[in-house]
C-alpha cells in the first residue's frame, strides 16, 4: 500500500503553535506568526511520526508532500522529518509549472492524507483538483487543519477502509450538551455544528411554534449548513451536530438530506 501524506498543516506545524488550541494555531497562520515561515523550527502535530510508523511496520510505502518549491525550504522540511524520527519516505514537492494535483496524479497511490486548508482556504485541497478518473482510485482522508492524524486507524487495512460519519447529540438548554459535544468533536477531529448558534446567526428565532421556535425554521436551519456538511462527510472529516431539536421532525430532515 502506497500512502501519500501531506507535511505543513497536517503533521508538521510551526514552532509557536506548540501549546495553542487548533483554532488559536489557524489564527496565528492567518496572523503570520513569525514563525510560520521558519521551515526549520516546525515540529510535529501530535503523535504523528508514531502512527505513520505503524502504518509502514505493516508493509506501507510512505511519501511525503510538502508545499516548499525552494530547495533550501525544501531540505528544511526533510531536516524536520529527520530530526523527529518519521519513517523514511520519499519527499515529493511541486516542480516548475506543476500543481499539487499534478504530483498526486503522477504517483499510483492507495491513500491521500492532507487537511483541510482553513487557514488559507479549501480551494487549495489537492485532492479536490485531481482528475474524476484517476481520483476515484484513491482512498483519500481529509482530516481538519493542525488536529493531527493521531485518531487515524492503526491498521493501515482499516485505513484504506475509513469512512466518515455525524453524530446528533440532543437535549435541553444547559444540560451539558454542548460541552459535551466540543469534546466528542476535538476527540475525532470532527467538525463542530452548534445548530441554535446557525439559529441566531440567521435570525430564525422569531417564529413560534406552541412555544418553541417553529419547524419551519429548524429546517431552514438544515438547508443552511448541510451543503457543507456533506462536502465535509465526503471529504472524510466526521461531523457533530449539537443542538436542543425540539422537533422530531427536524433529526429526520436532517438526516434525511
Amino acid at each position: 500500500m502506497k500512502i501519500l501524506i501531506f507535511t505543513e498543516g497536517t503533521i508538521l506545524m510551526h514552532k509557536n503553535a506548540v501549546n495553542h488550541t487548533r483554532e488559536e494555531i489557524v489564527k496565528q497562520v492567518k496572523d503570520k506568526d513569525s514563525s510560520v515561515k521558519d521551515y526549520s523550527s516546525y515540529v510535529p502535530v501530535g503523535n504523528s511520526s508514531q502512527k505513520i510508523a505503524k502504518w509502514q511496520k505493516q508493509g506501507a510505502e510512505i511519501l511525503y508532500l510538502t508545499s516548499r518549491r525552494k530547495q533550501e525550504q525544501i531540505n528544511d522540511i526533510q531536516n524536520v522529518l529527520k530530526k523527529h524520527k518519521f519513517p523514511d519516505g520519499t519527499l515529493l514537492f511541486r516542480k516548475e509549472g506543476e500543481e499539487y494535483k499534478d504530483v498526486a496524479e503522477r504517483i499510483i497511490l492507495d491513500v491521500f492524507i492532507e487537511d483541510d486548508c482553513e487557514s488559507i482556504g479549501e480551494d487549495e485541497i489537492t485532492i479536490s483538483h485531481v482528475k474524476p478518473s484517476i481520483r476515484k482510485k484513491i482512498k483519500s482522508i481529509l482530516i481538519k487543519e493542525f488536529a493531527g492524524i493521531n485518531h487515524l486507524p492503526d491498521k493501515i487495512q482499516d485505513l484504506r477502509n475509513f469512512k466518515s460519519f455525524f453524530i446528533i447529540i440532543r437535549g435541553p438548554l444547559a444540560c451539558g450538551k454542548s460541552t459535551i459535544s466540543e469534546k466528542i468533536a476535538q476527540l475525532l477531529n470532527a467538525e463542530y455544528i452548534p445548530i441554535d448558534r446557525v439559529l441566531d446567526e440567521h435570525n430564525l428565532t422569531e417564529e413560534k411554534e406552541e412555544g418553541y421556535i417553529s419547524q419551519k425554521s429548524f429546517k431552514k436551519a438544515n438547508e443552511i449548513i448541510v451543503p457543507n456538511t456533506k462536502k465535509k462527510l465526503q471529504s472524510g472529516i466526521h461531523v457533530i451536530f449539537d443542538g436542543n431539536f425540539y422537533w422530531k421532525s427536524q433529526i429526520d430532515d436532517l438526516i434525511q438530506r
